[in-house]
């Protein structure tokens, strides 16, 4: 587990509750700098489970996950801690996303594949949430292209779910598959490095 490291720190329900840096790691003892502004340590409590998540090039999206030793000033002190690759890829936190971007309802050929305009709701390293007006199916075949990096790539989906119409849109979740270990790597940091700025931007009521 990389140290010296921007990090966000999540609740044992996977809400988000500070900013800050990993200082060290250590299945005795991990310890987290807390920035003062970005946290709420005060709805945090001795012997809760957290998970302090970090991203590092070779390794890609990492969560230490431990029980909280002790609170002092701005220093978060775990033992018993646990890395977590993020194998499971279920509890990955969603990002408000609210732009529009391109998605393709694949036909049997290319011919038949239709490209259209979607709301993009929100993203995680699991999948997507999307809203449109356009009549998807979970039998069809679909791709989102999105800009994660320096280019627009497309990314394979499968419908999970279908909400009910809302003002004419209907919500979608959907699941990434097939992705290449490059597309996983480019989704986990795009969405941690999202969260960063979220905290950067606004301090936590």
């Amino acid at each position: 587990m990389p140290a010296n490291r921007n990090c966000i720190v999540l609740d044992d329900k996977g809400m988000l509750f500070a900013k800050g840096t990993l200082l060290s790691y250590g299945v005795s003892e991990s310890i987290v700098g807390i920035e003062p502004k970005y946290h709420r340590l005060a709805l945090t409590k001795v012997d809760s489970m957290v998970s302090v998540r970090t991203h590092a090039a070779s390794e890609g999206l990492l969560d230490c996950r431990g029980r909280v030793a002790k609170l002092e000033d701005d220093m978060l002190f775990l033992t018993d801690c646990v890395i977590d690759t993020h194998a499971e890829k279920r509890e990955d936190i969603k990002l408000p996303v609210g732009r529009d971007v391109f998605f393709i309802a694949c036909g049997e050929d290319s011919k038949g594949a239709e490209k259209f305009s979607v709301l993009l709701r929100d993203i995680s390293a699991g999948g997507i949430g999307i809203a449109t007006d356009y009549p998807l199916t979970e039998e069809g075949s679909y791709e989102i292209v999105f800009d994660l990096s320096t280019e627009p790539d497309v990314f394979p989906v499968i419908m999970v779910y279908k909400g009910k119409t809302t003002e004419k849109m209907v919500p979608y979740g959907f699941r990434f598959a097939g992705l290449h270990p490059l597309q996983e790597s480019q989704v986990r940091e795009y969405v941690f490095k999202k969260h960063l700025e979220m905290f950067s931007v606004r301090q936590i009521p």
